[in-house]
């Protein structure tokens, strides 16, 4: 038996697998160099840490996600809602509007894992991509929960995506309506956009659609789309 090391793209393409998923499942953050033994050229083993790979989508579209590794997002321009509700659930989410080679690039250099409804920007080589399918919020983060874990963490700045920092009530006090300053005690200020956040009335019903979100299955949405 010949044992041979290399590109898992070199073996894949040769006995049919499209040359865009055999690009994707070798790209970072997995290994790009992968062990695999073959006999006669036909592959028979190859070692790598499948953890790190979901299950091919019906499009073609591999989703490589790390359960360890605390997921950071891009989502392009049909996803601002999403991106703004990422965000209050702690998590890094950029927002862009750019054009979707310029996501592909960010998302590849900075490690993120891109949010779209776009077919085309999913299918891009070398990407971490969750292919959304629903049109509403609730739907949309259910099917990131679904692909990646997302339990609720401490908020981000909703406006900009920075870190917040508590603030006390006289550093607040210039900054915020006088009836706010009456009512409430905890401030936090983004540390990028220097926004100044308290938790209203609103903060309740927020809390309640994403346990709601959160909650719902949308595995056999995803099977089936």
């Amino acid at each position: 038996m010949e044992k041979q090391t290399g590109h898992l793209s070199d073996f894949l393409c040769p006995i049919g697998v499209p040359e865009i998923v055999a690009s994707i499942v070798e790209c970072p953050p997995m290994p790009p160099i992968l062990e695999y033994r073959a006999i006669r050229g036909i592959l028979k083993t190859v070692r790598c840490d499948i953890r790190r790979v979901s299950a091919l989508e019906c499009d073609g579209s591999v989703t490589m996600l790390n359960p360890t590794v605390e997921p950071r997002f891009i989502a392009d321009a049909m996803l601002g809602k999403l991106a703004r509700w990422l965000r209050l659930l702690g998590y890094d989410t950029l927002y862009s509007q750019e054009n979707d080679s310029l996501i592909a690039h960010r998302a590849r250099s900075e490690g993120r894992i891109v949010l779209t409804r776009d077919r085309g920007l999913a299918l891009r080589r070398g990407l971490q991509v969750i292919l959304l399918t629903a049109p509403d919020l609730e739907l949309q983060i259910a099917q990131v929960n679904a692909k990646v874990a997302i339990p609720p963490l401490t908020p981000r700045c909703s406006a900009c995506n920075g870190t917040l920092s508590p603030i006390s009530l006289q550093l607040a006090r210039p900054h915020i309506p006088s009836y706010i300053a009456a009512t409430h005690s905890d401030f936090s200020q983004c540390q990028q956009c220097g926004k100044i956040f308290w938790r209203g009335t609103h903060w309740d019903g927020i809390r309640r659609r994403i346990a709601a979100a959160l909650d719902l299955d949308v595995t056999s949405e995803f099977n089936h789309e």
